[in-house]
């Protein structure tokens, strides 16, 4: 038999490190790859056959790919019977890497568009290559079906290949991988099975695990003898059931599989299944869980849809194919048509990503529309879920702005249990109403009996109740639900409502103690005001048209935000029994202790119904023992 050894005409270790260290991150990646190469031989023989028969030799059922661990050699063989090469295609598919040279290599990736990136795999042969991250030597018999040719390509991946003639039987292409013996691992038969299950569990084609298993028997004597037998086993699924029709897939196996690529427990509250053609053609199957099943609320967790490509899995942690605010959606999109870099490892971006993209995004926010419309507690139970996460939409996602609000669930004082939508409360607007009216707080009870709704109950408008830290964020950048302005009620004034003036008589009757409370009271508060919103409470903290809440600085303080001071007016309801009794005070002895003590137990008083902590909790224990030992008197 003739040989020939090949020099590689460039620095082939410098190239092979520029591979494995800037274009893979995971050495598991070198069976994909091999695997992949693998199928696309069968696809390419199935392709020829229909022009020329005799290729298959009536094997069209029995195509597949085998892989063969030998512990002993520390080798793993890898098979197909596939197209096969020829000497010529062994030579330039397997050394074209080398002849392009690193500088060519390097230039070519800086100069090609994204959209042409993927053909550099096929002609670089970087996927070939990448199993040399885990092997000393490797050897490539292949059988043309075409020619009939047999010849052996083998390499160090150092210097030089050597090509020579071989006996093969059966056409297609044999593989054999020494391992280094640090990668002993990859000849276990778990490690290879979780590798296939992970990267190629939906190729086409069955990939058959052929492996020595030791068993124990008793003989005749009844003592234990070791026996080695072959065990065969099919390690993908071939079940690609989002290239099905929806009406052929059964539930058992659209929740065999969501658990399959979530590891999540319990079943998929919500399937989407569809393919999309026109523009982008692409299959996929989405999830929505029952409940969160990783670390959603971290901005640093990984998320993503499972991309595939011709049934070849290239990555779950696909964020450029889905937005960030729908991060808890798990599941596939198969687009054959990607472009793809050298590695496969990342995904060009590219206008058919963000088609892709956008397609998902409306398809989600379409069907999560339907539910809530058709099916509302199931739509309130996926809420209580997501509802915070998909609200970072209406931030991030101006484009599908006005969809989202439409999905928004909120409490209000009319609708304290049963949340409803800002379409309902824009429905019970009276219709002299002007604005949609809120308060924000850290509970729906708490905001249930503040003094800040005194006025609006009474006028008997409904207001909405935010209770999520990310409220008052997103109502700021929201501004307006269809024409309508969103104002807080614990910020500036009501005017619009038509509050009754302070009348004169009540200005005059109480300019003095309101003065003194100013002066008091002017570390605390830029302002003490005669209040009309309130009807039955003795004052409240009124933030500035544009200042910032109680809720909104303990927001800001728990994510480490340096919160700028900002004094806040003080109204007082000169109604209250408490005022009338200070007001006789005032008016006995202007200097009575007793008003000071009071002004600070009722500002004390307001931070508490605000949510706020008091300045200090020992002293105001003390006063309030005080007033009550008076009374008592």
């Amino acid at each position: 038999m003739g040989s020939k050894t090949v020099e590689f005409k460039t620095e082939i270790k410098d190239l092979l490190n520029l591979m494995i260290h800037s274009l893979y991150s995971d050495k598991d990646i070198f069976l994909r790859e091999l695997i992949s190469n693998s199928s696309d031989a069968i696809d390419k023989i199935r392709f020829e056959s229909i022009s020329d028969s005799s290729l298959l030799n009536g094997e069209e059922g029995d195509l597949g790919i085998t892989i063969v661990p030998d512990k002993e050699a520390n080798t793993i063989t890898i098979s197909d019977n596939g197209i096969g090469m020829s000497k010529e295609e062994l030579e330039n598919n397997l050394g074209t890497i080398a002849k392009s040279g690193t500088k060519e290599f390097v230039n070519k990736l800086k100069e090609t568009n994204s959209e042409d990136k993927a053909n550099l795999v096929g002609q670089f042969g970087v996927g070939f290559y990448s199993v040399f991250m885990v092997a000393s030597k490797v050897e490539v018999t292949s059988r043309s079906a075409k020619s009939g040719d047999v010849y052996k390509w083998t390499s160090a991946g150092e210097d030089s290949f050597e090509l020579e003639e071989a006996t093969k039987e059966t056409r297609g292409t044999e593989i054999v991988i020494f391992l280094n013996e640090d990668q002993a691992e990859y000849v276990e038969t778990f490690k290879i099975s979780s590798i296939v299950k992970k990267f190629s569990n939906f190729i086409e084609y069955p990939i058959t695990m052929i492996s020595d298993e030791t068993i124990v028997e008793k003989d005749e004597n009844d003592k234990d003898v070791e026996k080695t037998e072959r065990k065969e086993e099919i390690l993908n699924s071939q079940k690609p059931i989002w290239q099905k029709d929806k009406k052929d897939v059964t539930e058992e196996e659209y929740e065999e599989f969501y658990k399959f690529i979530s590891h999540d427990f319990n079943g998929p509250a919500k399937t989407v299944h569809y393919k999309a053609e026109g523009v982008v053609d692409f299959s996929s199957i989405l999830f929505v869980p029952e409940k969160p099943v990783s670390d959603l609320f971290n901005p640093e967790s990984d998320y993503g849809l499972s991309l595939y490509v011709n049934r070849v899995f290239i990555t779950d942690k696909s964020d450029f194919l889905l937005p960030k605010y729908l991060r808890f959606v798990k599941g596939v999109v198969e687009c054959n048509d990607l472009p793809l870099n050298v590695s496969r490892e990342i995904v060009q971006k590219s206008p058919m990503i963000e088609k892709i993209k956008k397609n998902v995004t409306s398809k989600l926010l379409r069907e999560f529309a339907n539910q809530l419309k058709n099916d509302k507690e199931a739509y309130v139970k996926f809420y209580n879920e997501f509802g915070v996460i998909l609200k970072e939409g209406l931030h991030f996602d101006y484009a599908n702005k006005e969809k989202i609000s439409d999905l928004v669930l909120v409490n209000t004082t009319e609708a304290k249990e049963e949340q409803c939508t800002f379409a309902d409360y824009k429905e019970r607007m009276k219709d002299d109403q002007e604005f949609i009216y809120y308060l924000t707080g850290s509970s729906v009870e708490e905001m249930l009996t503040s003094p800040h709704l005194e006025l609006l109950n009474k006028k008997e408008y409904e207001v909405i109740l935010f209770s999520d830290p990310i409220d008052e964020f997103l109502v700021d950048i929201m501004a307006e639900y269809k024409e309508k302005k969103f104002k807080s009620i614990n910020k500036g004034d009501l005017s619009e409502l038509g509050e009754e003036e302070v009348s004169e008589t009540d200005k005059v009757k109480f300019d003095g103690l309101v003065g003194s409370l100013k002066d008091i009271m002017k570390e605390q508060v830029s302002d003490v005001k005669i209040s009309t919103r309130l009807v039955d409470s003795p004052c409240a903290l009124v933030a500035n048209e544009n200042g910032t809440t109680v809720h909104m600085e303990k927001m800001m303080k728990a994510m480490g935000q340096e919160v700028p001071t900002q004094k806040k007016v003080l109204e007082v309801n000169v109604a209250h029994p408490i005022f009338v009794a200070m007001q006789t005070a005032y008016d006995t002895d202007a200097k009575d202790s007793r008003i000071g003590e009071y002004s600070d137990l009722l500002y004390q008083q307001a931070l508490l119904v605000e949510g706020a902590p008091i300045e200090n909790p020992a002293d105001y224990a003390k006063k309030m023992a005080a007033v009550m030992a008076d009374a008592l008197k």
